[in-house]
């Protein structure tokens, strides 16, 4: 799968991902996978340049090793929508002892998207992000909750883990 989100950012670079019409691709990447990295670890690596023919070079060197994120789930949700398949990632901070409670902390993309464009259903797919934030425990995790739900019914909602 990383391979094909790989190829689809390299193939609309300088696009605009229909969930992100205010910025190309290529924006969107050196914001997280550059500005949004910490001094110490963009110390150690080359600067991307301010043209999209400079991040293009510098993210085709990471591309293999970043960790993906949010950027990467609203990618393959355009991708996706891209091919008539909707999808919703709900993204939910997950807490507690034994990681037992969990809290809605947004959707990819925003809800309000497909509700517009009239779209009533989509393929959900529930994401835990467990771990401290920004340190390298933190990591995302597929929930069992994923389904095919009415959009209508996860705008507002709060989870106890099963």
């Amino acid at each position: 799968m990383r391979q094909q989100i790989i190829k689809w950012v390299k193939r609309n670079w300088e696009s605009y991902a229909v969930f992100q019409p205010a910025m190309p691709v290529h924006e969107l990447m050196w914001l997280q996978h550059h500005v949004g990295t910490p001094l110490q670890e963009r110390e150690h690596r080359e600067p991307w340049g301010d043209s999209p023919e400079s991040r293009l070079v510098a993210y085709s060197k990471v591309c293999d090793k970043i960790y993906l994120s949010d950027t990467e789930m609203m990618v393959f949700a355009s991708m996706m929508y891209e091919k008539n398949l909707p999808l919703l990632f709900r993204v939910w901070r997950v807490t507690g002892p034994n990681q037992e409670r969990g809290e809605l902390v947004h959707t990819l993309p925003d809800k309000a998207f497909y509700t517009q464009s009239g779209l009533t259903e989509a393929i959900v797919i529930d994401i835990a992000h467990t771990g401290r934030v920004d340190e390298a425990s933190a990591h995302y995790k597929l929930l069992s909750t994923s389904s095919l739900r009415g959009l209508t019914s996860c705008h507002s909602c709060k989870r106890e883990r099963e």
